[in-house]
């Protein structure tokens, strides 16, 4: 609610399959088309169980923007 009442734009279950800076903001090429936005707030789960769906959608886009991403281990254990 607090992002709608300032103005936030909210896209959830859209793909999202390439993110480019530009000197605007950013261009986002997604499956429901062209997005262009002066900020970006990419919020993902992480890699820990992906018949979830998990996965390093987000540590892709920090490698793309330069930022060194660490190796990463198993931290959770899912209960079968």
């Amino acid at each position: 609610e607090e992002g709608r009442r300032v103005g936030v734009d909210l896209r959830v279950r859209t793909a999202v399959q390439w993110i480019e800076r530009t000197a605007d903001g950013y261009r986002l090429d997604t499956d429901i088309g062209p997005v262009a936005t002066t900020s970006l707030v990419i919020a993902t789960g992480g890699l820990s169980i992906p018949t979830l769906g998990a996965t390093g959608f987000g540590y892709d886009v920090a490698r793309q923007f330069g930022h060194e991403v660490l190796p990463t281990r198993a931290g959770l254990v899912p209960f079968i």
